[in-house]
């Protein structure tokens, strides 16, 4: 049997008669039955208690604005002591609301008091209730998508501003380094150390001047010409068409005029422009079809990549030169060895007009273990075998092979020596595959007379004790490998890659790990920067 309906009694009409009037007025900023959560109307605030499990909308259907009201106090006073969801539930069922204690408010001006109708057993407000509900939980998952693909649009937008702009940080450096790069070869110095450099100069003459079968009647690409020297041999070496190109305005416009001077006009053409920006061989001869039969070049730096000129060689390769043409020179090849601690950099200081400075040696070497230093090193300081770390075919190498990582092994050449640095240099050779007549090797060498490369010195963080007559002792410690017990070779891992910033600098990285037999010693890493300044 229903319950009957209280009735209204004059204490009950005091109680209530501070809440009387409209009862709009009263209607605003909703708390939630079950949580501190405040809504914008308490249509709202009822949804999301339904949402939260509370079966408000089942228990007060059909029933009366007391009743409604009653079980809003009861919900309240039951949240208020701790119960649960579906304990208060329970109680809804249970009619545990009935008690008249329930008519007076537990929340003193209660929104949802002032909101609550009479409702017929046609369930119309439940379902209003149940539409709201479902409206609001749409509404929040598409709010949510939107707030998630805000934060994806964002992120996306600041990845993309960041992006662009170090990528607009980047091109501008890149710029600024081969407008440097271009404007020290202006500098008519470092054109005379080249010049001067008899080993360099002579080796390209003899291959560009003895080699008939390659250069009689051949259109040449010189890339780099600087003052035209290697254009001019050509010439005399019998070539047709000389393309003399070099991005400095001012080099290349000393170079046409040596060339006039020389009356060799009409066979050498000098360009001023960077290779990259040429399209085509002005005219070129109907014969050669826009391509060239030789490409030549002296584009190596120190420790033969630093500058990064060969990548302009390469584009001028893939584009102009013949299939079969000759790229002069032709291999490349890169060695390393240890350098004892009296052939190292560091050892002037030793002994500095009758002065022991060996205090400033102990404080550079902190500059040495972070560059790359380019030095003349003397044959009679090395003291281990010679590896070869890198062999390039000038003809094939793609850039990406430009940048590398070697394994090698360096084994000493007598007892007891003791290594401080590793030394780098390299060969170039013009071989009989395109120099069948006179075929010529350019070394830098450190058991050949010096260069205007000189040698690129690694210093190591301590030296490695290397012996001949190394013997496996299972007791030394590992840490000892190489002090104070002999290792019977040095282990290197050697990475050679492109400045990250700096394109035309070298990063150089360095593992080096002295052996004992089968065991292993620690392991020494350095990594270097070669940002030598040719001006």
């Amino acid at each position: 049997m229903a319950a009957q309906e209280p009735e209204m009694h004059v204490d009950d009409e005091d109680k209530w008669s501070d809440y009387e009037g409209d009862g709009a007025d009263l209607v605003g900023p909703t708390k939630c039955l079950l949580t501190d959560d405040m809504f914008d109307s308490a249509t709202l605030a009822l949804a999301a208690s339904e949402e939260k499990g509370l079966k408000f909308a089942a228990a007060t259907k059909g029933k009366s604005t007391y009743i409604k009201m009653k079980v809003v106090n009861f919900v309240r006073e039951a949240v208020s002591c701790g119960k649960t969801v579906d304990e208060i539930n329970a109680s809804l069922v249970s009619r545990e609301w009935e008690d008249d204690k329930y008519l007076k408010p537990f929340l003193e001006n209660d929104p949802l008091l002032f909101t609550l109708d009479d409702e017929s057993d046609d369930g119309d407000e439940v379902a209003a209730l149940q539409a709201v509900s479902a409206e609001n939980a749409q509404l929040k998952v598409r709010i949510n998508d939107l707030l998630a693909s805000l934060e994806v649009a964002e992120a996306k937008r600041s990845s993309e501003l960041v992006k662009s702009t170090e990528e607009d940080v980047q091109k501008t450096i890149t710029a600024r380094d081969d407008e440097d790069f271009f404007e020290g070869y202006a500098k008519f110095d470092i054109h005379m150390t080249m010049l001067s450099d008899v080993h360099r100069t002579a080796t390209y003459r003899s291959a560009l001047c003895e080699n008939p079968s390659l250069m009689s009647n051949a259109v040449v690409i010189d890339v780099g010409c600087g003052t035209g020297i290697l254009s001019m041999f050509s010439a005399r070496g019998g070539a047709a068409r000389v393309y003399a190109i070099d991005a400095s305005k001012r080099a290349a416009e000393c170079a046409r005029k040596v060339v006039a001077k020389n009356k060799l006009q009409d066979v050498v053409h000098v360009l001023s422009s960077t290779v990259e920006a040429i399209d085509s061989l002005p005219d070129c001869p109907v014969h050669a079809n826009n391509k060239a039969d030789v490409i030549v070049s002296e584009w190596m730096g120190y420790c033969l990549l630093f500058e990064s000129m060969f990548y302009s060689v390469i584009d001028a390769r893939d584009r102009f030169l013949k299939p079969g043409g000759a790229v002069l020179p032709d291999i490349a090849r890169m060695f390393a060895a240890g350098v004892t601690p009296d052939g190292s950099y560091l050892a002037y200081w030793n002994n500095v007009w009758g002065f022991d400075m060996t205090p400033i040696a102990e404080e550079s070497k902190k500059e040495t273990l972070q560059s790359a230093i380019v030095t003349s090193v003397e044959g009679n300081s090395l003291a281990t075998s010679t590896s070869t770390i890198q062999t390039f075919d000038l003809t094939t190498v793609k850039a990406e092979d430009l940048e590398f990582t070697s394994t090698f092994v360096l084994r000493p050449q007598s007892d007891g020596s003791k290594i401080a640095a590793l030394v780098l240099w390299f060969d170039t050779e013009f071989s009989p595959r395109f120099c069948p007549e006179a075929p010529v090797t350019l070394t830098t060498s450190p058991y050949a007379k010096a260069t205007h490369w000189h040698q690129t010195m690694l210093h190591l963080k301590s030296d490695v004790l290397l012996s001949t007559s190394a013997d496996d002792k299972p007791d030394v410690p590992l840490e000892e490998v190489g002090k104070t017990t002999a290792a019977s070779s040095l282990n290197c891992v050697i990475s050679i890659v492109r400045g990250d910033r700096h394109k035309r600098q070298l990063d150089i990285s360095l593992a080096a790990t002295p052996t004992l037999g089968t065991r292993r010693g620690v392991t020494q890493m350095m990594h270097y920067t070669l940002t030598t300044d040719l001006r």
